[in-house]
């Protein structure tokens, strides 16, 4: 994949987020996540910059982050955008918005694409 893939994730997960990000750039994929905001920039032009220039979006769902306004705007916006998602499931169930995607089912902490 060219470019980078916008990880979307509730503060409550960084724990898998961060062993997520190292797998996929183990595996060739660039990402970003908003660990990578500069100190004193705004933070919310920088998402929106960055959702724009992405080239994928990996939500990472959890009931946290279905509960966080900020994950699923992140989610709308790059649907409004035409990205293409591709969800993990790390605990709770499906959103109804993805229902209709094929999502990795990382229930139990693992990375996606390893069995």
């Amino acid at each position: 994949m060219a470019g980078y893939a916008f990880v979307s994730y509730a503060r409550e997960d960084f724990e898998y987020v961060e062993r997520l990000v190292s797998h996929l750039n183990r595996n060739g994929i660039q990402t970003w996540h908003d660990r990578h905001v500069e100190h004193g920039s705004r933070w919310d032009r920088t998402i929106e910059a960055k959702l724009v220039g992405c080239s994928a979006l990996v939500p990472v769902l959890t009931s946290a982050s279905r509960a966080s306004d900020w994950c699923v705007n992140e989610f709308d916006f790059a649907m409004e955008q035409d990205k293409p998602i591709f969800p993990l499931l790390f605990e709770g169930k499906i959103w109804l918005q993805l229902r209709r995607l094929q999502y990795d089912d990382v229930t139990r902490g693992g990375m996606p694409g390893v069995e």
